[in-house]
């Protein structure tokens, strides 16, 4: 799960938690699924070191890449490799 599907999993739950009772188990059990859920997206926003690098990398290839706008520690390793290897494509001598 990414950063989003995490996010829009709690506002889904908070609706949900909203309508039911005080004190029922439902709304107990909810309260612990968002509580998971938020515990995962605090890990997800520390990088690992190998998403520091391929971040490092693609700061190195495109200088006027807007870091300010766009997080780039949200991105999957996957989506970070892709975006390299489609700048370092671009940079291309034809």
């Amino acid at each position: 799960m990414n950063i989003l599907d995490i996010k829009l999993s709690i506002k889904r739950l908070k609706k949900l938690k909203k309508d039911l009772r005080p004190n029922s188990k439902e709304r107990i059990e909810i309260f612990r699924q968002i509580k998971a859920l938020k515990k995962q997206l605090a890990n997800i926003t520390i990088p690992d070191p190998a998403k520091e690098k391929l971040i490092a990398e693609i700061l190195r290839l495109e200088p006027n890449f807007p870091k300010d706008l766009v997080n780039l520690a949200k991105f999957t390793l996957e989506q970070l490799r892709l975006h390299i290897d489609r700048v370092k494509n671009k940079h291309r001598p034809r």
